[in-house]
């Protein structure tokens, strides 16, 4: 394995306290509401794009963001429908979920899968979650 060895001297020793003094005064300085809420925006478009990646689906944040602003005109694909199914899941897991004592229970992720699909695909996703809901209690119990 490789080692790098090195001195700790003045120079170096003084741009490390240069370096955790501004890091201090950075993170006890408040964020604008505005600026708060657009970086939550663009955190949730990259959730949802990055997550439709994994799922197979090569999709740009950009046109996440328009689909959840509504600024799509004409028809919605199959894929916004995903995408708009991908944000209310992802709604469902912060307001049930954050800073919540609950545990995960095999119902809640039951409940997250019709979220995910959709209605339309609701009865594919009840026949699969019986095929695994055994295993999926024996998982969460063990957790």
């Amino acid at each position: 394995m490789f080692r790098l060895v090195y001195t700790k001297g003045q120079d170096l020793q003084n741009k490390i306290s240069n370096i955790e003094v501004l890091f201090r005064q950075f993170s006890i300085q408040p964020i604008p509401p505005k600026t708060e809420l657009r970086l939550r925006w663009e955190a949730l478009g990259q959730r949802i794009s990055h997550s439709l990646t994994l799922n197979g689906d090569q999709i740009n944040k950009k046109i996440v963001l328009q689909v959840l602003s509504g600024q799509k005109r004409g028809r919605l694909t199959p894929l916004d429908n995903q995408i708009n199914n991908y944000k209310k899941a992802f709604d469902f897991i912060r307001e049930d979920w954050t800073l919540s004592n609950k545990p995960v229970t095999a119902k809640t992720i039951y409940r997250l899968g019709v979220i995910l699909l959709g209605t339309n695909k609701s009865a594919l996703w009840r026949k699969t979650y019986k095929n695994i809901e055994a295993p999926l209690k024996q998982l969460l119990a063990y957790l």
